[in-house]
């Protein structure tokens, strides 16, 4: 059986490593979920405004144009 240098069996650290192992893949997979969640929201927002209609001015040609009276 393989030894660390201090004289401990290889097998020991093996458990402690692969639970790390485990905690940091969730630990990324969160990350990821959150980091396109996140992206999911901004294209939302912008698709929003670029169908939003745009402001119409309230200058003279304009109220004449819709009917409004002065």
């Amino acid at each position: 059986m393989l030894r660390l240098p201090n004289g401990e069996p290889i097998r020991s650290v093996l458990e402690y490593w692969v639970l790390c192992e485990r905690e940091w893949t969730a630990v990324f997979v969160a990350i990821i979920t959150i980091a396109l969640l996140q992206i999911g929201i901004l294209a939302i927002q912008v698709k929003k405004k670029r169908v939003e209609k745009p402001i119409v001015p309230s200058s003279a040609w304009w109220k004449d144009d819709i009917g409004f009276q002065q």
